[in-house]
Order: C-alpha cells, then structure tokens, then sequence
C-alpha cells in the first residue's frame, strides 16, 4: 500500500464515524496518526484505562467489566480483545462458566465443525440456548443461512464476525435459530453451515474491519501501534482497557511498547544505484567463496 500510494498517491479518510463521542473521535484520530501517547491519554482522563497488579487481574476484571455490560444492556454487542489467541480461548471459557453460575446460558449440545487445523478436520463445540456466539464465514445471500423473520431490518444473511445470540436448537432436525443484532431472527441446518464460535472474545487481528456497540481490551506489549489502533476503534458508544502493571507500569511504558514503528521493505526500497553496484558485486563474491 505504501509502494502504491508513492506511485500513484492516495485518498485519506480524515472523519470518524464509527464513534460517536467526540473525545473519541479525536483519539481515533490521534492513534491513526500513530500519535500513540496523545490518543492513550485521552482514555486515560476519561478513566478508561484500568491497571492491575497481576495479568490474572487484568483478565478477571475485563470478564467482570463484560458480565456487568450484559446485565445492564443484553441487546447491545460487545466483544472482549486481545492479542493472543490463547486469552482469549480462556476468558471465552470463563465468561461461559459465570453465564452457566448465573443461570443465563439454557439447555446445552455438542455441534461438529471444521477445523483445518486439527488432524481429522473436525472438532466439536459446546453451545447452549442463550449463547452468544460469532458466525466466522460470509453468507450475505443467505444460502445456508436464512431471515426466518426481518422484524424490520433490510439486513441479509451473515458475515463473518456477525454477533448473534442463539434461541433454540433442534437435536433431530440439527437445525439452530439465531437473533441478531439487527433484531432479525436466522435460521439454518448446522450440517450445511457450522461456521460457528463463542462470541465473547477474539483476537484483534479477526476484529479488523468488524464493529460492535461496545470493547473491552486486554493490552499485550506485543502490541504494535496498528494492532493498537484496531482494537480502539472497533466501538461505537465506549471502550474499556486492562492493563498488567508486569507488562505496563503506567502510560508512558504503554506508549514504549505499542509506538514501535512496523515499517515493511519493498524491492524498491533496495534499489541499487549503479555506482554503487561494483562495491555489491564485490561483497556477493566473497559471500560466496
């Protein structure tokens, strides 16, 4: 994309629109310009950025920071970031366990689905009634899966990272009912499509691109200042960030860690000006004596 825009130059997108408050808009703006400390502070004063002692703690909080959203808005999505794949399976694991405690999840079943990464190409889920779950594979025109009733929204179909909250499950007809956000209720046989999993937490790169109500972010040092910005801007209305003081101590050891530049050489950039090349031809011989 850089090669590109040298060449040939770019439009820039300059509003915001995926936030709605101001103050967040302004550091939507601030950490696309990789302004990082700038666009951490403003979560900062708004008190959104949470420190823990421990990295249990920082997990533990962001479960309870998820729970307590369901409780106070169930219909709105929200969706739990981290950078490791391996969170987020736990804390899956555990939002599912205190949903079982407090009576929310219903009547449970095992589902088979694809796995590519496993030797025999399957494995199986566990789900319940109540379930919030991600569908993970494009059917915008609705092949498998089908609006049982609109309930006055023009949506069509699921994409992947479609939030959804399933509403009953027939163990003979394997077929499942899903309530979307949008308010439209889908249908579909699980044997045709099973492209199904949790939809508590994922991992900022599968969140690239997608929206949801509400964020909550478990900070990871891994974290460049791209994976940063992805996962600040997936919100609409607000965003909530735990931090481990073993992998930050405070804002200023947030911005070392995520400011790194992620700068990707093209062939151009190695170009060699033909003045220069004998010297090159020279060090590639004695590199290959």
């Amino acid at each position: 994309a850089r090669l590109i825009e040298e060449k040939s130059g770019a439009y820039t997108l300059t509003q915001v629109r995926r936030q709605k408050v101001k103050w967040m808009q302004d550091a939507s703006k601030l950490l696309n310009a990789h302004q990082v400390e700038e666009g951490l502070r403003k979560y900062q004063e708004q008190e959104r950025l949470q420190f823990h002692d421990s990295l249990d703690g920082a997990k533990w909080g962001i479960v309870a920071d998820y729970l307590n959203g369901i409780e106070e808005d169930a219909k709105a999505s929200r969706v739990i970031l981290t950078f490791r794949n391996s969170e987020a399976k736990e804390i899956n694991a555990a939002i599912r366990e205190r949903l079982k405690d407090k009576g929310l999840l219903g009547r449970e079943f095992e589902m088979v689905l694809k796995d590519t990464e496993s030797v025999s190409g399957v494995k199986t889920l566990r789900l319940a009634v109540g379930e919030r779950i991600f569908f993970t594979v494009n059917d915008a025109t609705e092949w498998h899966v089908k609006t049982l009733k609109a309930n006055g929204s023009v949506g069509q179909g699921v994409r992947n990272g479609t939030p959804g909250i399933i509403e009953d499950y027939d163990e003979k007809r394997k077929t499942m009912k899903v309530r979307l956000e949008d308010g439209r209720l889908v249908g579909f046989e699980t044997r045709s499509y099973s492209s199904l999993t949790y939809g508590y937490a994922m991992t900022i790169n599968k969140a690239e691109g997608k929206t949801y109500t509400y964020s909550h972010v478990l900070f990871d040092p891994l974290m460049n200042a791209n994976s940063l910005l992805i996962a600040m801007t997936r919100h609409e209305r607000d965003c909530q960030v735990r931090i481990s003081r073993t992998h930050a101590q405070d804002l200023k050891e947030m911005v070392q860690a995520t400011e790194r530049g992620s700068y990707r050489g093209v062939l151009s950039d190695y170009t060699i000006a033909s003045e220069d090349k004998r010297w090159f031809d020279l060090a590639q011989s004695y590199a290959h004596k």
